[in-house]
């Protein structure tokens, strides 16, 4: 009898062969249960059902967070063009100064060349970073709002209005992880820049654009 349990003819060309150990013992000991003893001897951790990730709950009121926050979202997501606009100014004026002629000298240019274009780039970065709520980019932002607090009266007011902002209970919570999952939620109540504030930046940089270029011109005609 247990010869005959532990062998079963096979199909290729060995004739028969050995069953495992585990799946002998399971058909001597259980013979009427031996598709499901044997099915749970030979389940390997890897086989067991993993638990799923963590989800972010989405609160039901998604709708009614998301408009009463809508409005201090779509301030902070307006001031990043304090900060996305400033940032090409200064990656410009690395150029500028970059191919400057002769005077100043380079060991002058090339550390306000590099000092400018790291300015510049981080102003691009959070500028961009408070558009996609970011908290790395409020805690930038925050930094250089505090900076900014220093340039009386305008930058006072300018910069003091986006601590507030930024700080704020509401700020707070727009830029938690939750609120990530009610903008999600909510994809209808999207914000929008209003049209009139595209035009200002186009007509920004192209002022920009040529006021640089012809400062650039200016500097290689001088070589």
């Amino acid at each position: 009898m247990t010869t005959a349990t532990n062998r079963i003819a096979g199909t290729g060309t060995g004739g028969a062969f050995e069953l495992p150990g585990i799946l002998r013992r399971c058909q001597v000991t259980h013979p009427t249960r031996q598709r499901s003893s044997c099915h749970t001897l030979m389940t390997t951790p890897h086989d067991q059902p993993q638990p799923a990730p963590p989800l972010l709950l989405v609160p039901e009121n998604a709708l009614s967070v998301r408009s009463a926050h809508l409005r201090h979202e779509s301030l902070i997501k307006s001031f990043a063009l304090l900060y996305l606009l400033p940032g090409p100014m200064f990656l410009l004026s690395a150029i500028g100064w970059a191919v400057a002629g002769d005077e100043p000298s380079a060991a002058l240019r090339i550390p306000i060349a590099a000092l400018c274009f790291s300015f510049g780039t981080l102003l691009l970065w959070t500028g961009s970073g408070l558009r996609k709520l970011d908290k790395r980019a409020r805690t930038a932002a925050t930094i250089l709002a505090c900076i900014g607090l220093l340039g009386v009266p305008i930058g006072t007011i300018i910069n003091g209005c986006l601590l507030y902002l930024l700080l704020s209970q509401k700020g707070s919570m727009i830029f938690a992880d939750e609120y990530k999952a009610v903008v999600a939620a909510t994809p209808q109540m999207n914000h929008r820049t209003p049209i009139i504030v595209w035009i200002s930046i186009g007509i920004f940089w192209l002022l920009l654009l040529s006021g640089t270029v012809w400062v650039v011109i200016q500097a290689l005609v001088g070589q």
